[in-house]
């Protein structure tokens, strides 16, 4: 990998994953992976953001894609991927059904199944890796959420959830659902009028355990503005979460312009105890804003989709920021004061086909379309 500041540079040689693989890309949203009391939220100094060194990752070669071609196995509509807490596996949700594979692409079991028993999914919205193992689906659909094992049985379930799709992230007992509105539409004669949730700063998340148990979490006071801000952008749609610890959260916000926080809560989840904002790569930000004013002031940009932490970096998914040179299809944000930044660019893989998530590890890159998973090798620095 070869690291450059101030400009987007390369890693490694140019793509060589053959094209007609590269096209089945899903490029709306990617997340991907490599190798304290009450206080006023900290202020970041966004100049510091600038100086952040940009390590670019290149895909190499094909070496896996699931489903197998020519098989009787498909998927349908791939919502995201989930790699296992030890790394050696991941997990994919599909409309209705989580397969667990191996970082081979190999088949290890299926899970789900659509309807409203016992765990099967009805409307799935989002998956994340499960502490212990497994890995954690939020079925919106059905009111619950369920930890699903490597056995494909289901080992915790929390139910009674009263609440439309949202970001997630696992703690304690159960999940933390983020409770910031999403904006409504109308129609209005030709136009379609966009109107914008009514946030509060004293509750950005919701903690569900047990059977229909529900914990409000209190804020910290001097919530920035930028985590309820109204705006056709940013809120729940413009969500994204991390775990990045078991009391530790990352947010990603994005519309209009993009910014990503640390949350860290109490022990019992009542409360939260601080909130930080996290260094965004500056060239980054500006294309994500570039991109939104590209739609027009009354169009909702979805310019971020996805984020996880994997190896100790806070990864992100960036979505429908185009095609061409520097353009991210996902990027890393340091943490505890680090200043390298790893990124996939877009431009490598095939314009005609969308990524809906991504996985970087050391060794290897895991691409999801909404069709299939694609398995590569990192090209060599």
């Amino acid at each position: 990998m070869k690291a450059q500041t101030g400009h987007s540079g390369s890693v490694g040689g140019l793509v060589n994953a053959p094209r007609a693989l590269a096209r089945r890309l899903f490029a709306v949203a990617v997340p991907l992976l490599l190798a304290c009391g009450d206080a006023t939220p900290d202020a970041l100094d966004r100049d510091t953001a600038g100086s952040l060194t940009a390590v670019h990752v290149v895909p190499g070669d094909t070496f896996a894609v699931f489903p197998s071609p020519g098989g009787s196995l498909f998927l349908e509509t791939v919502r995201g991927m989930a790699l296992a807490e030890d790394g050696r596996s991941v997990y994919v949700l599909d409309a209705h059904t989580v397969h667990h594979l191996d970082l081979d692409g190999n088949l290890l079991g299926s899970m789900g199944g659509e309807g409203e028993g016992p765990g099967e999914l009805k409307s799935p919205s989002g998956i994340q890796p499960a502490i212990g193992g497994g890995a954690w689906v939020y079925d919106p659909g059905n009111g619950r959420a369920m930890r699903y094992g490597e056995g494909a049985e289901v080992v915790e379930q929390v139910s009674g959830i009263e609440q439309p799709s949202g970001p997630f992230v696992p703690f304690g007992d159960g999940i933390v659902l983020s409770v910031v509105p999403r904006p409504t539409g109308s129609v209005s004669g030709r136009d379609v009028v966009i109107t914008p949730g009514e946030p509060s700063k004293e509750r950005l998340l919701s903690y569900y355990f047990g059977t229909g148990d529900m914990l409000e979490i209190s804020s910290p006071p001097g919530v920035p503005d930028a985590l309820v801000e109204g705006g056709l952008m940013g809120r729940i749609v413009g969500w994204s979460m991390a775990a990045i610890s078991p009391n530790e959260i990352a947010v990603v916000i994005s519309g209009r312009d993009l910014s990503t926080w640390r949350l860290v809560l109490d022990d019992g989840g009542e409360r939260i105890d601080t909130i930080a904002e996290l260094p965004v790569p500056s060239d980054v930000r500006r294309i994500v804003r570039e991109t939104s004013e590209m739609g027009g002031p009354d169009v909702m940009a979805m310019t971020i989709r996805g984020a996880r932490m994997v190896g100790g970096r806070l990864w992100v998914v960036a979505g429908g920021l185009g095609y061409g040179p520097d353009k991210p299809l996902t990027f890393s944000i340091p943490l505890d004061g680090g200043t390298t930044s790893l990124r996939l660019d877009r431009e490598p893989v095939d314009p005609d086909r969308e990524v809906v998530d991504a996985i970087v590890l050391p060794d290897r890159l895991i691409l999801a379309t909404q069709i299939e998973v694609t398995f590569l090798t990192i090209a060599p620095a």
